[in-house]
């Protein structure tokens, strides 16, 4: 793996977190992260945002407790419905456009 890891983990193509590709790319890419952030069994992972959870799902899997924050409906329930059964898993919808409170 090359020095800037940024020049290989991310590309310019257009994106959909639910292709076949990019759940394949999972597998490698949740290794990487595990490796690099020096991740164990019971680490805590804010995934922003989380799509349809392909990472988040295979980082509670290895033991991590993870929050996957998306602002999608359809992504989260996609997320949800492949998390059952998890319990280090949950899921959020946030919108940073949402007004917060004090």
């Amino acid at each position: 793996m090359s020095r800037d890891w940024t020049k290989s983990f991310f590309r310019d193509e257009i994106f959909s977190p639910g292709s076949s590709e990019a759940v394949e790319a999972a597998v490698d890419e949740v290794k990487f992260i595990w490796k690099a952030l020096k991740l164990k069994k019971g680490s805590r992972v804010l995934d922003v945002p989380c799509g349809t959870g392909r990472h988040a799902l295979k980082l509670a899997r290895r033991g991590a407790s993870v929050l996957g924050v998306d602002v999608t409906p359809s992504y989260l329930s996609e997320a949800r419905r492949d998390a059952r059964g998890v319990s280090n898993l949950r899921y959020a919808r946030v919108d940073n456009a949402t007004p917060r409170r004090a």
